[in-house]
């Protein structure tokens, strides 16, 4: 897991010694294809960085998204302190790391939260860029019809 850390975006930047810090104090969980790991609109204050496997994320049953290892969800429900604005749902055998927000306050020390917060942000930025691209070519075709 140590080599395979720092290709995970989360942890870009972070120094190796933090990343085992943040690896040693989450849970890691696994769960069967098809299984919730959390719904639309329940409280969230954990981060989940999937190791192995795939997630789908949906809108009212709809899959929106399909991550795989290397990213992370659940990163909105930290950053806003809002309800959880979709489902998440296993679509393969996978398994997670779940760090919750209290344990990453206590053990990050400022430097690295920031980094930490900046990966989430880059995260974010690069899934909003997709969906624009995604809309763009979508209303081009609808323009075509």
């Amino acid at each position: 897991m140590k080599e395979k850390s720092v290709e995970y975006l989360i942890f870009r930047e972070i120094p190796e010694k933090d990343v085992d810090r943040i690896l040693t104090e989450g849970i890691i969980v696994s769960y069967n294809k098809d299984e919730v790991i959390f719904y639309e609109g329940s409280e969230g204050s954990h981060i989940y960085v999937i190791l192995e496997g795939s997630v789908g994320i949906y809108k009212e049953d709809r899959l929106i998204a399909e991550l795989c290892t290397g990213e992370c969800i659940g990163e909105m429900g930290i950053l806003t302190k809002r309800p959880r604005s979709a489902t998440a749902k296993s679509l393969s055998k996978t398994k997670l790391l779940v760090v919750s927000e209290n344990t990453l306050n206590k053990m990050l020390h400022k430097k690295v939260a920031i980094k930490f917060l900046l990966n989430i942000i880059f995260i974010l930025s690069e899934r909003i860029r997709i969906l624009n691209e995604k809309t763009t070519k979508q209303q081009s075709h609808e323009n075509l019809d």
